[in-house]
């Protein structure tokens, strides 16, 4: 009998596939998609030609599943985030001091888990690429990411606004919010000049989360209102 054999041998495949994958989800976010070969993937990822071809067949089919993988590793970060998100947004029923904990709450906990992820910061470059030049894996992209994250803060605006989740200004809201948590990955070379910084680090964020978390609640439609003239 040879079980132990086939388990080595899937294991092994398992591994270089997934190899082959962090590898193009490399060189894909940094030289975009036309620039890449099928040949350098199997150098740099040490797989022979013939091994690409077989998990994956030709550069078209590995750049799709490479976009799924990503896509799929981005759910489970980030979906339980959101999910955590939507259910205290439900169970605070309007409440604007539990919104705005839970806003805040939010935001803190995003920030320590992405800004200093190296595997986020893997994926981040693609993300980027498909944004300025998308290519057909561009509606993945965007339902798989995009629209995940755009719903799940739908509720907690909707919630804040007391409206239903629809309209244009909703949308601009929720879309403030998204854009003010990406652009902590994807312009960070930007920010990390303005304050001197090579990167970031668990310390460094933690000076960061007070002003972050009251940017987050206040362009979320939860910054205390200020008293009315002659009140």
């Amino acid at each position: 009998m040879d079980g132990g054999n086939g388990k080595r041998r899937r294991k092994t495949a398992s591994s270089t596939r997934e190899q082959i994958l962090r590898v193009s989800t490399d060189l894909f976010g940094r030289y975009g998609y036309d620039r890449v070969s099928i040949r350098q993937i199997a150098a740099e990822s040490g797989a022979n030609l013939g091994a690409v071809t077989y998990h994956f067949g030709g550069k078209e089919e590995l750049y799709a599943q490479t976009i799924e993988a990503l896509t799929a590793d981005i759910e489970r970060f980030l979906g339980p985030l959101l999910d955590r998100l939507n259910e205290r947004t439900a169970e605070a029923g309007g409440d604007r001091d539990a919104l705005r904990e839970i806003a805040g709450g939010f935001i803190r906990d995003w920030a320590r888990q992405t800004l200093d992820n190296a595997e986020v910061q893997a994926r981040m470059p693609i993300l980027a690429r498909e944004l300025i030049s998308p290519t057909g894996a561009f509606d993945r992209i965007f339902i798989g990411f995009y629209l995940r994250l755009n719903e799940g803060l739908e509720t907690l605006v909707s919630a804040a606004a007391d409206a239903p989740v629809d309209g244009v200004d909703l949308k601009v809201r929720v879309h403030a919010l998204s854009s003010l948590m990406l652009g902590f990955i994807s312009n960070e070379k930007v920010f990390w000049r303005f304050l001197g910084w090579d990167g970031y680090s668990p310390e460094r964020i933690e000076t960061l989360l007070p002003a972050l978390s009251e940017a987050f609640v206040a362009a979320a439609g939860l910054a205390d209102r200020a008293p009315s003239a002659g009140a």
